[in-house]
């Protein structure tokens, strides 16, 4: 699996760059941007599925190297 080879703390940098980009993204897409209020509203909950997704799996790749290290129950 592609995903092993990665580290979880990368994942997570990675996911709170996502969010990051998301928020600012959503920002300039409804204030800034002439864009329909529905196809803002799709873009903006796309890039937030995005960086929610990718924090969710460094979550949980994290807790996966933790428990199989023992320092999880």
């Amino acid at each position: 699996m592609a995903l092993q080879r990665i580290r979880p703390q990368a994942i997570l940098t990675l996911g709170f760059i996502a969010l990051i980009l998301a928020n600012a993204g959503s920002y300039l897409v409804q204030r800034k941007l002439d864009v329909h209020e529905n196809l803002a509203d799709g873009i903006s909950g796309f890039l937030m599925g995005i960086a929610i997704t990718t924090l969710l799996i460094g979550i949980w790749m994290k807790s996966r190297e933790l428990r199989t290290k023992g320092k999880l129950p």
